[in-house]
């Protein structure tokens, strides 16, 4: 169900709980419930900066990856954290870039899609509001109720998905 790197893992849902003292986090993805163990060497990654299981919180999504069935040996977690903060300039950097002009959806030249100031974003077939969670992670949440992390690379000019398998530009 998971392959190796973070960006293989897949997209396992929102997190309802983390227990510390069990060693394990509870996620929902539409009706589905799933609970992962995990041990204290687990990798964290928090909006993409390095990090430790307490900045997690409820409400994050999280992507998993897993060795063995049941056991996490790495979370990215996207989202609100009182411990992981995004600068003003990063925030900035990367809505400079994503107002820059129109971006293709998994690089299809009819499908073009434009980040709209009032945090929304629409192509043919999908309507998004957005949400810059990291330096170069863009969250959309998709009027279907699906979500979706958009990383961008260092120079802002391409796209993929964690957990998907598609890409833009």
């Amino acid at each position: 169900f998971i392959t190796k790197g973070f960006a293989a893992a897949e997209l396992e849902g929102e997190i309802q709980t983390i227990d510390a003292k069990t060693s394990t986090i509870t996620v929902k993805k539409e009706e589905r419930v799933k609970t992962f163990r995990f041990r204290p060497s687990v990798q964290v990654q928090v909006n993409g900066v390095k990090s430790k299981v307490e900045a997690l919180n409820p409400g994050m999504l999280l992507l998993a990856e897993s060795s063995e069935p049941g056991f996490a040996t790495s979370l990215e977690a996207f989202g609100e954290s009182s411990v992981v903060k995004l600068s003003e300039a990063d925030v900035a950097k990367l809505k400079e870039a994503l107002f820059k002009g129109s971006w293709l959806w998994n690089d299809q030249a009819d499908t073009p899609m434009r980040f709209r100031g009032d945090g929304t974003v629409r192509h043919r077939g999908m309507s998004a509001k957005w949400k810059i969670v990291s330096p170069r992670d863009v969250l959309l949440e998709v009027d279907s109720g699906d979500h979706l992390i958009l990383r961008f690379d260092s120079t802002f000019t391409r796209y993929t998905s964690p957990g998907r398998k598609f890409k833009g530009k």
